[in-house]
């Protein structure tokens, strides 16, 4: 089993427009090799805002997305190629 995480995401926030529209507020998540995820929340919770930062479509306000070793960021190519 792999010790390092296939997606991690720290300190992730989006906000829209001014800092007062936060559609995403500092969450963390790991994702290993076989694991199953899915995110649930009332309408307005963030899940496809979150969705849409951890596939690359869409830039965080602040935080880090690593898919498997590649900052998501600063190695969009290198990282986009993991992604299924």
């Amino acid at each position: 089993m792999s010790l390092s995480p296939l997606l991690s995401a720290t300190a992730l926030s989006h906000h829209y427009g001014t800092q007062t529209q936060i559609a995403v507020n500092n969450i963390n998540i790991e994702i290993y090799k076989g694991e199953v995820v899915g995110l649930l929340g009332p309408n307005g919770a963030g899940k496809s805002t979150s969705m849409k930062m951890l596939s690359g479509n869409l830039a965080p306000t602040q935080g880090q997305i690593m898919i498997n070793g590649y900052d998501l960021l600063s190695q969009p190519k290198q990282a986009k190629a993991h992604i299924g």
